[in-house]
C-alpha cells in the first residue's frame, strides 16, 4: 500500500449522478464536465461510472481532449478557446471547440478547410470568454452559412453567480437576446446551466446542462463526496522538553506531547496553510496539525489518540463521527472546494471503491 493515495467511492459518484440527473428536464443532455482530471479524481477512475449517464464531455484544453478520446467515443468540447494551432489535431480525434470572437474564427477558416464542429461561446455577462458585441456576432453566424467547413454544434455561456438573483436574470435575457439570432437557420445545442444554475432556474436548462462540482459531491446537500485522502504515519516521538516543532520557530509544544508525522504535503496539494488550524484523524479522533507544512510531511499531535508507525490518517474523509470534507478544508483555508480538490491532483495512487 502506498504511503498517500486517493480513495475514489464509485458508488457515491453513482448516486450523485442519479440525484443530478433526476433534476433535468425531459430531453436536457448531461454534459459531465472533467477538466483538470475530473477535478482531481482522476479521470480513468470516473469514467466507467459517468459513461452510463453523461451525454457530452467538457474540458479545458486539447491535451485533456486527446486523452478522453482514447477512452470515449462520445462528444468532447474544449470549453477554452480553440487552440487554432492544433486544428488538424482536433479534427483527426473529432473533438468539438469553443470560439469566442471573430478573429478566432476567420482564423480557422484561414488555416482549416475541413469540417470543424464549433460551439459560439456569449459573453453574457461573466466577462471571461464570449461574443460581447451582438453586431459582430451575427456577422458570425453569416460565416457559417457561407463556409461549409464551419459546423454551428451549439451556442452556450457561463454563469458568473448562480446565487444572485439580478445577475443571473441578467445573463438569462442576455444569453437569450444571442442565441435567438441562430435558432432562425441553426439548431445547435443550447447550454448555459452549470451545477448551481440547474436547480435554481430550470428554464435554463434549456438543451443541455454542464455539470462540474456536483458530480463530485459539492454544492448540494444532498450530495455525497466522491473523493477521500489517506496518508500513512510513518514515525512518532513523544517530546522529552519543551521544545519548537517544525520548520521556524513558531511552534513551541509542552513536554510529553505525542507526535506521529505523516507521509504528506504541498507536495502532494495539501495546502500549507493548513498548518495554522486544521486536522486529520486517526483512528477515529481528530488530531491538530502543529507544525509547518513541509513539502511531504506534516507533525500532529497525537495525545488524545493510540496510533503507531504504518497507521493511517484521514486527511480527507469520514471516519466515525468525524468528518473533514473539501468544503470544511476550503473554510479553513479561505479558498472553495474546486482548490482543494484539483490540488489532490499532485497525488498520482488511487485506489477505487466500487
Amino acid at each position: 500500500m502506498q504511503n498517500c493515495f486517493k480513495i475514489i467511492d464509485l458508488k457515491a459518484l453513482k448516486n450523485n449522478l442519479e440525484y443530478i440527473k433526476s433534476k433535468l428536464n425531459n430531453n436536457t443532455k448531461l454534459c459531465a464536465v472533467v477538466k483538470d482530471n475530473a477535478y482531481g479524481h482522476g479521470i480513468k477512475n470516473v469514467l466507467p461510472i459517468l459513461k452510463e449517464y453523461a451525454n457530452y464531455y467538457a474540458v479545458a484544453n486539447i491535451d485533456e481532449a486527446i486523452e478522453l478520446r482514447k477512452l470515449t467515443t462520445s462528444p468532447i468540447l474544449i470549453l477554452g478557446e480553440c487552440p487554432t494551432e492544433s486544428l488538424d489535431l482536433i479534427t483527426k480525434n473529432n473533438i468539438e471547440v469553443t470560439v469566442s470572437s471573430m478573429h478566432t474564427l476567420l482564423n480557422i477558416i484561414k488555416l482549416h478547410p475541413q469540417n470543424i464542429n464549433i460551439h459560439l461561446a456569449i459573453d453574457s455577462g461573466m466577462h471571461r470568454l464570449g461574443f460581447d458585441n451582438l453586431k459582430e456576432f451575427k456577422q458570425a453566424i453569416k460565416l457559417f452559412n457561407k463556409y461549409k467547413c464551419l459546423n454551428l454544434k451549439g451556442v452556450f455561456s457561463h454563469i458568473g453567480d448562480a446565487q444572485n438573483n439580478k445577475r443571473l436574470a441578467h445573463q438569462k435575457q442576455s444569453f437569450i437576446r444571442y442565441y435567438a439570432q441562430v435558432l432562425k437557420k441553426f439548431n445547435p445545442i443550447i447550454h448555459i446551466a452549470n451545477s448551481d444554475t440547474m436547480h435554481i432556474d430550470n428554464t435554463m436548462q434549456f438543451n443541455m446542462v454542464r455539470v462540474g462540482i456536483n458530480l463530485y459531491g459539492y454544492g448540494n446537500d444532498y450530495l455525497t463526496p466522491v473523493m477521500s485522502v489517506v496518508a500513512k504515519i510513518v514515525h512518532t516521538t513523544t517530546l522529552n522538553n519543551d521544545d519548537y516543532v517544525g520548520y521556524g520557530s513558531q511552534h513551541y509544544v509542552k513536554k510529553g506531547t505525542k507526535l506521529a508525522t505523516i507521509n504528506i504535503g504541498y507536495g502532494q496539494g495539501y495546502m500549507r496553510s493548513n498548518e495554522k488550524f486544521s486536522y486529520v484523524i486517526i483512528n477515529g479522533k481528530l488530531c491538530k496539525v502543529i507544525a509547518n507544512v513541509c513539502m511531504d510531511m506534516i507533525i500532529v499531535d497525537i495525545s488524545n489518540t493510540k496510533c503507531r508507525v504504518g497507521d493511517y490518517a484521514i486527511i480527507m474523509g469520514k471516519q466515525g463521527v468525524h468528518s473533514i470534507d473539501a468544503n470544511l478544508l476550503a473554510t479553513l483555508n479561505k479558498t472553495i472546494p474546486y482548490e482543494i480538490l484539483t490540488n489532490f491532483n499532485l497525488i498520482k495512487n488511487s485506489v477505487v471503491k466500487n
